[in-house]
């Protein structure tokens, strides 16, 4: 940047241009994160209603072994809520 404002003698417009460039990485970068989390939640909680529905009819063990996810998170998951 610093060459290319006095290669073309226009400094401030330049230093603007590179404050509006990097404002909108920023905001790139917290929408991703924010619809990556909303995705991580979504997902969880997708997850959570698939262990209780399959808990009516397998035992702890048998959701471990078919969604391959330990015996304590199970437990944790039917214990919540």
């Amino acid at each position: 940047m610093k060459m290319l404002s006095k290669m073309c003698g226009q400094k401030e417009e330049l230093k603007d241009m590179e404050e509006r460039v990097e404002v909108s990485h920023e905001l790139g970068s917290y929408q991703r994160r924010m619809i990556n989390q909303g995705i991580e939640q979504g997902i969880h909680q997708g997850e959570c209603k698939i262990i209780k529905t399959l808990f009516q009819t397998m035992s702890i063990e048998e959701i471990s072994n078919a969604i391959q996810k330990p015996i304590e998170d199970i437990k944790r998951i039917l214990e919540s809520r």
